[in-house]
């Protein structure tokens, strides 16, 4: 092999890789700018949410949450699903909570960062249907969502935290559970109905 053709070939693939660095970078600038817009909106549509699960992994998203619900002072704290604007009224200062009437523990940590049960449940609902690969390994990545009806959206929109509307602690095996159980059902939330219903 001559050295003109190898001095070529390694031109080509540095030329290949700085493509694919620019690549990762507008996938991140984008990912980021998504992040800054539902932090920053006070409630955002359903439309506007699906365009962002293009983008976001289910720890960018928990970003969101955190930062929409702890951010800032007492006055700017608001629920963390992006499709509810509602202010964090009344936060829960417990961790846990034990149901001796289920023989569960609860934890509350999660839960705190939602102004209802219905938000919180929503939320981890979109969750779930986020694809956990960077931004920049989606090829054509247009999931089917479903949205649960949250706070706005339901009946009873000032339920207090209790058992009834948050998660059990999760353990490895619960999760993988939850996630071969996503995976089965074809991308919505197992055992909701995606319309509202």
């Amino acid at each position: 092999m001559s050295a003109g053709h190898s001095s070529k070939r390694k031109h080509k693939e540095r030329r290949k890789e700085g493509e694919r660095l620019d690549h990762v970078a507008a996938c991140e600038k984008e990912v980021q700018r998504w992040v800054e817009r539902l932090c920053l909106e006070v409630a955002v549509e359903e439309s506007v949410l699906a365009q962002a699960a293009r983008y976001l992994s289910p720890a960018r998203y928990s970003d969101v949450v955190s930062e929409r619900a702890l951010t800032g002072s007492r006055e700017d704290w608001r629920c963390g699903y992006p499709l509810c604007g509602k202010p964090l009224v009344t936060i829960p200062k417990q961790r846990y909570h034990v149901s001796a009437q289920r023989n569960q523990v609860y934890d509350l940590s999660q839960r705190k960062m939602f102004c209802s049960g219905e938000c919180y449940k929503a939320s981890s609902c979109f969750s779930l249907q986020l694809s956990p690969a960077p931004a920049w390994l989606r090829k054509d990545f247009d999931p089917k969502l479903s949205f649960l009806p949250h706070c706005h959206t339901s009946p009873t929109s000032s339920q207090p935290p209790t058992h009834a509307n948050v998660a059990p602690v999760i353990t490895s095996s619960t999760r993988s559970t939850l996630t071969s159980t996503h995976s089965a059902s074809g991308g919505g939330c197992h055992g909701d109905k995606s319309d509202g219903d």
